[in-house]
């Protein structure tokens, strides 16, 4: 079973684990617009159940992508990345288009 904090964050677009305020960019013209961007969300080894669960959560949206990471090193990882695989299990990483 996932954590209730994520439980809470997936439904309806699922997206709430990822957002922020710093979602929209500003156009020329002053008007905000959203940013052209998908999110790559990595779960850590050993939370087959949080993926599994993320995988059916997330589905539907063509800008999230669910990857279970398989690596035998996280050496390659930036220590951030490893510190939020470690504490939540999984982390939101925003890809810009």
């Amino acid at each position: 079973m996932p954590p209730k904090w994520l439980t809470a964050h997936t439904s309806g677009h699922g997206l709430g684990l990822a957002q922020s305020d710093g979602m929209a960019e500003e156009n020329p013209s002053g008007a905000k617009a959203p940013l052209r961007e998908y999110r790559v969300i990595l779960v850590a080894q050993g939370q087959t159940d949080l993926y599994t669960h993320l995988r059916v959560a997330l589905q539907g949206d063509p800008k999230v992508r669910v990857i279970l990471d398989r690596r035998e090193s996280d050496a390659r990882n930036p220590r951030w990345v490893n510190e939020r695989l470690r504490t939540h299990g999984a982390v939101v990483i925003r890809i810009p288009k």
